[in-house]
């Protein structure tokens, strides 16, 4: 049964929030790939390396996305997302210290966290919005494309600004950081469904 929303306004927070999870989680695949010379250049990658690298998110999608409903069972979808969502940010921001091996590690990690996300996502989204399910999901599916956009178009500038490309891939981690902020008193709250 979809949890008890009180009041109009903690039904909006939850929909920002389930949005802003969304624009969240497509970051990590497009900041790398304008980036992508530099680090190569920078890092010593090979070519297998760097193919790797840039693989390495989409192969989580399909390892770690059959875990999704068991954990959401465990803890519950919205403790789930938020344990996610940290280590989202935690491997975001660890690409930020230029190290080879840590770069693989944090996009592992952040990518396990972006395949577990994708799977709870959509059925929260339809669980708590079963009312206008049709216009969240065009909100969270734009947000998606958002986050991509983003990703492929602010990161140079940031780089610019920062004057790294390790600090560039990890500033990402803030916008992260900042949804958690505004979700974990959300998913905390509640009891697990």
């Amino acid at each position: 049964l979809p949890p008890q929303l009180y009041g109009r306004g903690a039904r909006l927070l939850l929909g920002l929030s389930l949005v802003l999870i969304a624009f969240n989680l497509r970051p990590l695949f497009s900041s790398l790939s304008v980036l992508l010379p530099e680090v190569i250049s920078e890092a010593g990658l090979s070519p297998v390396g760097a193919s790797l690298l840039t693989t390495l998110p989409v192969v989580c999608l399909g390892i770690f996305a059959p875990f999704a409903p068991r954990l959401a069972q465990r803890f519950g979808a919205e403790r789930t997302l938020l344990g996610v969502l940290v280590l989202l940010a935690i491997g975001t921001a660890l690409r930020g210290f230029g190290s080879t091996p840590l770069l693989f590690f944090a996009t592992l990690i952040a990518g396990a966290a972006i395949a577990v996300a994708n799977v709870l996502l959509p059925g929260v989204v339809k669980r708590d919005f079963s009312d206008s399910a049709a216009i969240m999901t065009g909100l969270y599916t734009m947000a998606l494309c958002g986050g991509a956009a983003a990703g492929a178009g602010l990161t140079l500038p940031i780089e610019h600004a920062i004057g790294s490309w390790s600090g560039a891939l990890a500033a990402w981690s803030v916008s992260v950081f900042a949804v958690i902020l505004i979700f974990a008193p959300q998913a905390l709250a509640r009891k697990p469904q």
